[in-house]
């Protein structure tokens, strides 16, 4: 031991090589701690990148279900468009013909009024024998 007038050489010595001793294993256990936490932060950055891809993942498989889902959406919308269209195109056809028929209804009352506004002016004209009562039967017409 170290005394007050200090101490032997050997003594001197033997505390230096303990100290040193004593410095390398701290020294060692320092790098020991360090490529543990070295490791473990390796590990949580493996997790974190595996968590990620993950996460990718089921983004894209959402996105890809929300892709699928706009499309037989827009399927389905083409559909109805299409069944509509028919429908109108249908519903249009019927109104054509339907005022083609009252078209023709139309025509037919209009040329039997002309023909009987015909016939009664013939008959009119049939009976008037003289001139005053022919000249009158023209003015009405």
């Amino acid at each position: 031991m170290l005394k007050k007038q200090g101490a032997d050489g050997d003594e001197v010595n033997g505390l230096i090589n303990e100290l040193q001793d004593k410095m390398q294993g701290v020294e060692d256990m320092m790098r020991q701690d360090e490529a543990r936490q070295n490791e473990l932060l390796a590990r949580r950055l493996d997790a974190r990148r595996a968590h990620r891809k993950k996460l990718s993942e089921k983004l894209e498989h959402v996105e890809e279900k929300l892709r699928d889902n706009e499309t037989q959406k827009q399927r389905e919308m083409d559909v109805i468009v299409q069944q509509i269209q028919q429908e109108l195109k249908e519903d249009l056809a019927t109104y054509e013909a339907e005022d083609e028929m009252q078209r023709e209804e139309l025509k037919q009352q209009f040329e039997l009024q002309k023909r009987e506004k015909l016939s009664e002016f013939q008959d009119k004209l049939k009976n008037a024998r003289g001139d005053t009562n022919f000249q009158q039967v023209l003015e009405d017409y």
